[in-house]
């Protein structure tokens, strides 16, 4: 019984490597397709050389990169590789999201998206960094359309106040002295 466990436990492992390379390095996901069977045709055996590319995509994003700062208030872009484009995509709308990352958890902020509706073959879309997310350092951002991709940790700090820090007293008197 054992050595049957080890077999199942092989085959297990060498199928999901085998999916993990194949979408690793095109950024697609290669699944069989069967053949519509043919009268009198003995059952179809499984071929992995049936397989065919699917319309699977998920782009890697190039921007925002490790250790990026973003200003709540600013607006910036986030870009992402679109040299692998399928021919045809399911769901070319996308949808992004902010979280923080941490050990346990993307702790994604899904209401509202921090942008959607916008078409990922573009490689690109513009958002506003909210002024109410957490600021932190290990921020990250999640491009969801036909498939989720998550970007390098970057950090949100917020905006900078137009008041002097270095003022004295002194000073704000003389600047109020003309109106009292």
């Amino acid at each position: 019984m054992d050595s049957r466990w080890a077999m199942i436990r092989f085959f297990s492992l060498f199928c999901f490597s085998a999916i993990f390379l194949s979408i690793r390095q095109t950024n697609a996901l290669y699944l069989p397709l069967p053949s519509p069977p043919l009268r009198n045709s003995p059952p179809e055996v499984w071929n992995p050389m049936s397989l065919l590319r699917r319309d699977v995509y998920s782009p890697p994003i190039v921007s925002p990169h490790e250790g990026d700062r973003w200003i709540m208030g600013s607006l910036v872009n986030v870009t992402w590789d679109t040299s692998n484009l399928p021919n045809q995509i399911t769901n070319p709308m996308g949808q992004l999201f902010l979280g923080n990352l941490s050990q346990s958890s993307e702790h994604l902020h899904i209401d509202p998206p921090l942008a959607s509706n916008f078409d990922i073959r573009a490689g690109r879309v513009e958002v506003q960094v909210p002024n109410d997310f957490p600021c932190g350092h290990d921020c990250i951002l999640v491009l969801l359309g036909d498939s989720g991709n998550r970007s390098q940790k970057f950090t949100i700090e917020p905006a900078q106040e137009n008041v002097a820090s270095d003022a004295t007293i002194e000073d704000l008197e003389s600047l109020l002295e003309p109106i009292l």
